[in-house]
């Protein structure tokens, strides 16, 4: 077992593989990687001496990190770094924050200190026994001329290779790709010129294709597959190809506004994202028709619904006339559509993150941080109780027919349930937090958002069947298209995609000032909302346009469409849930 574990966010990952390594070479043995030596994360982060977390601007607001030091800080085991100005939530404050922004070697005096931190939580480094060469000769016997020509030799010998020793130590605990290119500069027949090779080829494909999918720019992608035509991010790069490709042309086409632009691009792109627009636009100008005069939809406030905490989710019934919401930590209440409180459901022993009202009206879903969720009926008993996962619920859902209830985790996992309670199947490919899911509208597939930055396609036995990979940030919402045909998924990137199943290309709405907590599709399948936490809600076509912007006060934290309405209901951090509608 690892006598250290270092607890660090995905975006901080250089910097513990580089921090682990300088302890490594101390004498410790230490786990920052997802696998390290066949041990777990679990394991390692159990059974490890001491704790060290890196704080960053990142990890502060991680809530797998926070989880992760939380027993340790409780132990007294915990230590703490800095590479920058972050600042540790106050809960976890411990005695001394190790800044290490200037640390260049382990002579630094900062980290000097933290290696006899982790003297007294490890106990002391394990020592290692270097071979040095000795040459014992009896000059009696191989003559004093032999003894010195020997001498000479292997001190030669050794002076070449502890040099190519330290130059490899240095680049390995630097761990950037400057370093390792100098290394195989300076010692192109070196003893770890292979690793050398292997490292520079590997960290200047993350480098590259970090920048690929920040810019999204066609001669980006152009570069990294020329420079990495079996790199790892290949399919990746060839899908934002074709879409920014795909956009461009588009562009162009509206641009010109002609008939010849409009074919031209329907010519080169006859499957591509605008298809179905470009098909009308064609017409509109072939056949020409006088269109009455529509005045556009305003959204106005109908009713708010006062609650004493913030909401953070909400549910609307499928006939449109129950309205479900977090009403304290630990209990929802159920609504009718005039604001009257029908009942609250409390049960629960941690926060309720989650609400859902299954498609008969009738039964009702609750998750929560005690890892559970709960089935109730309209009286506020509890019909059925769904557990398994080791880590909170964050999210859960009923299937179009209302015969299964699935569920995401902290655990990183999702579990898919009959109504009884029975288990059915356990999804695993995710990497963080399930922030979001929901089933088809056939209820044959589950889309599912993470803190790993990705969406996931999955079939009903667990199988992946696409990720959706281009967001930098959390996705923080999914939604299907009424017809089954589209994904909706919102980030903290502060941006919304949708998504066209059949090849993965993607329209990307901008416009969001922060981050994006919440997408949904209008009944028609013909708009799409969205909350966020710049407290706006906004009303966008299917082809990216932003038709209307709601200012509410707070956080958006949840919004929903009415079945069949053209009102949508908006949960906030301003202790409030609210009924718009969109009228002429």
């Amino acid at each position: 077992m690892s006598d250290i574990f270092i607890s660090h966010s995905r975006e901080d990952k250089l910097l513990a593989r580089r921090l682990g390594q300088a302890i490594r070479s101390v004498g410790w043995s230490v786990w920052y990687e997802q696998v390290m030596d066949g041990e777990s994360r679990d394991e390692a982060r159990k059974y490890a001496k001491a704790q060290i977390v890196i704080w960053s601007e990142a990890s502060v607001s991680d809530d797998v990190v926070h989880r992760e030091v939380q027993e340790a800080y409780d132990r007294k085991q915990l230590l703490a770094v800095a590479f920058d100005a972050a600042t540790p939530p106050d809960s976890l404050i411990t005695r001394h924050l190790f800044h290490l922004g200037d640390w260049t070697d382990d002579n630094d005096k900062a980290f000097q200190i933290l290696v006899r931190e982790l003297e007294e939580l490890a106990g002391p480094p394990h020592k290692t026994i270097r071979w040095k060469p000795y040459l014992i000769a009896a000059a009696s016997i191989i003559g004093l001329a032999l003894l010195i020509t020997g001498v000479v030799l292997v001190k030669r010998m050794n002076d070449e290779n502890m040099a190519d020793h330290l130059a490899w130590q240095q680049a390995y605990r630097k761990h950037s790709y400057e370093y390792f290119l100098q290394y195989k500069k300076d010692y192109p027949q070196g003893l770890h010129k292979i690793e050398a090779a292997h490292f520079i080829d590997s960290l200047s494909d993350q480098l590259m294709w970090d920048s690929v999918r920040v810019q999204r720019d066609a001669a980006m992608v152009m570069i990294y597959l020329n420079a990495h035509p079996t790199g790892q991010y290949v399919k990746q790069a060839q899908q934002i190809q074709d879409s920014v490709k795909d956009e461009q042309a588009w562009k162009k086409a509206t641009t010109d506004g002609s008939l010849v632009g409009y074919k031209v691009y329907y010519e080169l792109y006859p499957n591509g994202l605008y298809q179905s627009e470009v098909l009308q636009r064609i017409d509109a100008i072939e056949n020409p028709k006088v269109a009455p005069t529509v005045r556009r939809k305003t959204p106005h406030l109908v009713h708010k619904y006062s609650t004493p905490k913030e909401v953070e989710c909400v549910a609307v019934s499928p006939d449109g006339r129950k309205i479900m919401t977090r009403a304290w930590q630990t209990s929802a209440w159920l609504w009718d559509i005039n604001g009257e409180v029908i009942h609250e459901f409390k049960g629960h022993d941690d926060w309720i993150t989650c609400v859902a009202i299954a498609p008969n009206n009738r039964h009702f879903l609750t998750g929560s941080w005690d890892k559970t969720a709960k089935l109730w009926d309209l009286n506020g008993k509890v019909l059925s109780e769904f557990k398994g996962h080791t880590d909170h619920v964050s999210t859960a859902a009923f299937s179009p027919d209302g015969t299964m209830i699935a569920t995401g985790s902290f655990d990183h996992k999702i579990r898919l349930f009959d109504i009884k309670g029975k288990l059915l199947q356990v999804f695993e490919g995710h990497r963080g937090v399930i922030t979001s899911l929901a089933f088809s509208p056939k209820g044959d597939r589950i889309i599912s958002g993470s803190a790993d930055q990705s969406a996931k396609l999955w079939d009903l036995t667990g199988h992946e069947k696409l990720s959706l990979d281009s967001h930098i940030n959390w996705v923080t919402d999914v939604a299907f298209s009424p017809n089954g045909k589209f994904v909706a998924t919102s980030s903290r990137d502060k941006t919304v995609r949708v998504w066209r199943l059949s090849d993965q290309k993607h329209v990307k709405y901008k416009g969001h000032e922060s981050a994006v907590n919440t997408v949904s599709f209008s009944p028609d399948g013909k708009h799409i909302i969205t909350g966020s936490s710049d407290q706006t809600v906004r009303i966008w076509s299917l082809e990216g346009q932003q038709e209307h912007i709601v200012k509410e006060l707070g956080n958006i934290n949840d919004v929903s469409f009415v079945n069949n309405s053209d009102h949508f209901i908006v949960g906030s951090s301003a202790n409030n849930a609210s009924l718009w509608e969109i009228s002429y």
